[in-house]
């Protein structure tokens, strides 16, 4: 084996190996301690690290480069989760995280504007957030503000957490 194919080796196993650890690092935590226990023992590649839950910044380190970003969420019987599925009472990074977390087959409202037209009787309302400031400007996140299944009044979502 020349020496290029062993540093190529070595670089693919180094990507392998960020990547296991960043999969690792997407929940469930138990608690916030347990979020920060994990940043605090898991390389980022130098770059400067922001860790957030439901919007609040709990993890900041200083380093180079494009910063490192994480948005976590609280999803109640879930843990805590940078992606919660079946929980309508936490929080998402994106709009297509709240789709994927609650139900693909819904019309999806953000700020009361039709982003998503599926089923006209079955819809949720995102809102959109922010948190604190990262080192890309304050994180932004949505919340299900309202959610109908097409029986009865719309069932009440969440407010924004900070």
């Amino acid at each position: 084996m020349t020496k290029l194919n062993v540093m190529i080796a070595a670089v693919g196993m180094c990507a392998a190996l960020s990547g296991a650890a960043m999969a690792e690092g997407e929940g469930p935590f138990n608690t916030k301690q347990d979020v920060v226990n994990y940043w605090s023992g898991h390389s980022t590649g130098g770059a400067a690290t922001q860790i957030f839950l439901d919007g609040a910044k709990i993890y900041d380190r200083t380093g180079f480069g494009p910063a490192f970003v994480q948005q976590y969420f609280s999803c109640g019987e879930y843990g805590i989760r940078t992606k919660c599925t079946g929980d309508w009472f936490s929080g998402f990074a994106t709009v297509s995280d709240a789709r994927a977390g609650i139900s693909m087959g819904l019309s999806v409202y953000v700020d009361h504007v039709l982003k998503y037209r599926l089923d006209p009787y079955y819809w949720m309302d995102l809102k959109t957030c922010y948190g604190e400031m990262s080192y890309y400007g304050r994180v932004k996140y949505y919340v299900a503000e309202a959610v109908w299944d097409g029986f009865g009044p719309p069932f009440p979502g969440q407010q924004c957490f900070q």
